[in-house]
């Protein structure tokens, strides 16, 4: 299995400890998705995120409804988490998220470790 990863980094004139407020919650990630994918959190209890934590949600691409669980198994508030995907599309996929306090802010760290599905992949395979 051939891995890629993502790298970025940006700058957010906030201290770091409101900026980390703001990634770790999974809610968020609707308000930046693409609207296009339809992205929605659907565990049944509200998600609070630690060691352990499990969020599922759901997004549509093409128009066809995938299913995604990740676990947090890393978290260092107000300076790291990182969640891997435990079911969904990616036969792999651990994203990590680090924050670094300086003068102007709080820099956000992203890095996403995958690998793509492949047309053998069970990723693929919808159940009816």
């Amino acid at each position: 299995m051939h891995t890629y990863h993502l790298r970025c980094r940006l700058l957010a004139p906030l201290p770091i400890a409101r900026v980390f407020e703001v990634f770790e919650n999974p809610y968020h990630l609707a308000k930046i998705t693409p609207p296009w994918l339809s992205f929605r959190v659907i565990s049944r209890d509200k998600v609070v995120v630690r060691p352990g934590a499990e969020i599922e949600y759901r997004i549509r691409w093409l128009g066809i409804p995938l299913y995604w669980k990740t676990r947090i198994t890393g978290y260092q508030p107000p300076f790291s988490f990182t969640g891997v995907q435990e079911r969904g599309p990616y036969p792999l996929w651990r994203h990590s998220h680090t924050f670094q306090p300086t003068p102007e802010g709080a820099v956000v760290g992203d890095h996403v470790e995958y690998a793509p599905p492949s047309a053998r992949s069970a990723a693929w395979r919808i159940n009816w």
